[in-house]
């Protein structure tokens, strides 16, 4: 099977949601590597400006650190420009 036949999800066959749910555990387990990619991809983006926007994550999550923040907002803080 390459992908399901059914257009609504409730039309899906127990078949079919087995093969997408190991088609979504494997994309779950790239996660790290993208969000790794999406940040060095920050490297090189909006020129003009003293520092990039990697640099500017790192700054961010450095002081969320400083001032105490816990790791769910450090995360929060290194990777919330990767959407722009």
């Amino acid at each position: 099977m390459d992908k399901v036949e059914f257009i609504q999800m409730k039309d899906g066959t127990y078949e079919e949601y087995q093969f997408l749910h190991k088609l979504e555990a494997q994309y779950i387990l790239g996660l790290p590597e993208r969000l790794l990619k999406s940040v060095e991809n920050l490297g090189g983006t909006l020129q003009g400006y003293q520092i990039s926007r990697l640099e500017h994550s790192l700054q961010s999550a450095t002081r969320a650190e400083a001032d105490g923040a816990d790791k769910e907002m450090n995360v929060a803080a290194f990777f919330h420009d990767i959407g722009d």
